[in-house]
């Protein structure tokens, strides 16, 4: 999912420059700054939606599979579990998506940087105390998975402390943007303008 959200909001983002239409939304009454946190509002309800086409494809798949004991109950769990861990990633990936944003094609870099920041997320399971404090998998114990498991001791204050502060230092770096137009109408005067061929 890191890898995902990332792709889809850099992707987002880089529109604006490659559609040259950044300098076209920056002359309205709004500052870079409020159109980073417009964005990362719209990436939070693609998060709550992605959340639940994999909650459907789960229904779908016990539909096929069959396993047993899957109550009214049980469906009510897993679509607040999968839906809130989804949007709980995308917090904890925040960072990583404000940074490319800074630079066209950034969110290319950012991808991988997710891929190896969300497989890191396997080896912070391996021991509770860092599976506490690692954001990737802080997400899993603000929902409780693998609760049943008497091995697995999620600490929720932890957690909750992990996921706020990559929340913060995506506000911060928010914060500390700044896009001047004039820069940009700059860089795009001194692009060489390719003459047609033909007629």
């Amino acid at each position: 999912f890191p890898v995902c959200i990332t792709l889809i909001s850099g992707y987002i983002m880089n529109r604006e420059y490659d559609d040259n239409t950044i300098k076209n939304i920056l002359t309205v009454p709004i500052s870079y700054r409020e159109l980073i946190f417009s964005k990362l509002i719209v990436c939070a309800f693609l998060s709550v939606l992605f959340g639940i086409f994999s909650f459907i494809f789960t229904i779908i798949a016990e539909s096929i599979v069959g396993f047993p004991n899957f109550t009214k109950e049980e469906v009510l769990i897993s679509l607040y579990s999968i839906v809130l861990n989804c949007l709980l990633l995308y917090f904890a990936t925040m960072p990583i998506i404000v940074l490319s944003w800074k630079k066209q094609k950034g969110y290319l870099l950012a991808t991988v940087i997710s891929f190896l920041y969300g497989y890191g997320g396997l080896i912070a399971s391996s021991k509770m105390s860092f599976a506490n404090i690692y954001p990737i998998t802080a997400s899993l114990g603000m929902i409780n998975y693998r609760c049943y498991d008497m091995s697995i001791e999620w600490n929720r204050i932890i957690n909750i402390l992990s996921i706020s502060f990559m929340i913060l230092v995506s506000i911060f770096i928010v914060l500390k943007s700044d896009y001047k137009l004039d820069s940009y109408t700059r860089k795009s005067k001194n692009k060489k303008v390719q003459k047609r061929k033909g007629w």
